[in-house]
C-alpha cells in the first residue's frame, strides 16, 4: 500500500537489547596511533588495538626513529610556530593566559626521554 502512494520502503533490522546508558572503560595507557591517512593520534591503547584489528591503521612504537616527530604532531606541537603562542584543548584554541593549558613542553620532554631509554632498551637486547 504504501508503493502505491509513492512511499520509500526501508529494511529494519531488530538485533539483541544494549544499555547504552553503559559508558564505556577504555585504558590509562595511550599510545601513538598512525592512521591509514597518515595523521598522528594519542588514544588509549585498547581502542588503538581495535582500530588495527580493522585495518584502520598502526600503532608506532616509542623506540621507531621518527616517534619524536609524531608524537609532536599528535599533541599539536609545532616547532616553527611555537607553543607558547596557543593551545588545543578540547578541539578548541585556547590563549596562553588560559590557566587550564597543559604544559605540553613538560609533556615533550618526558616523552622524548621514555623514547630515548626504549631505544637503548631495544639496542641492549
Amino acid at each position: 500500500m504504501a508503493e502505491e502512494q509513492g512511499g520509500v520502503t526501508v529494511p529494519v533490522t531488530v538485533g539483541a537489547r544494549r544499555d547504552v546508558t553503559k559508558k564505556h572503560s577504555y585504558s590509562i595507557k595511550s599510545v601513538l596511533f598512525i592512521n591509514n591517512k597518515g595523521q598522528a593520534h594519542m588514544v588509549p591503547e585498547d581502542m588503538a588495538e581495535n582500530n588495527v584489528k580493522c585495518h584502520r591503521g598502526y600503532i608506532m612504537k616509542r623506540t621507531h626513529n621518527d616517534y619524536m616527530k609524531f608524537f609532536k604532531m599528535a599533541s599539536g606541537v609545532d616547532d616553527i610556530v611555537g607553543t607558547k603562542k596557543f593551545s588545543q584543548i578540547a578541539g578548541k584554541v585556547v590563549p596562553v593566559e588560559d590557566p587550564s593549558r597543559t604544559p605540553i613542553d613538560e609533556i615533550i620532554k618526558k616523552e622524548h626521554i621514555e623514547s630515548e631509554k626504549a631505544k637503548k632498551d631495544a639496542q641492549g637486547k
